[in-house]
């Protein structure tokens, strides 16, 4: 057993989550592309500090991390705060 993480995991894992939790990225999100695969997989939170540790301009991956994933959120009917 390692910590690697392994793409596509929390996607596939994401109907076997309950409805009634929120659903949490805890690990890999680390591009907008993966934020906004795993809000149209319907999570709602992402832990993203390591990716903003490594960014050379932490402010701009940020931005671009929530804009992707509200512009997936609203592409599946959901709003996103």
């Amino acid at each position: 057993m390692t910590l690697q993480v392994v793409p596509g995991r929390l996607v596939a894992l994401a109907p076997r989550l309950p409805d009634a939790v929120p659903r949490v990225a805890e690990s890999g999100v680390d591009t907008p592309q993966a934020a906004a695969q795993l809000a149209a997989a319907g999570y709602e939170l992402a832990l993203i500090g390591g990716a903003l540790m490594k960014a050379p301009d932490p402010a701009v991956l940020l931005g671009a991390i929530l804009a992707a994933g509200r512009a997936a959120r609203q592409g599946r009917g959901a709003t996103c705060g």
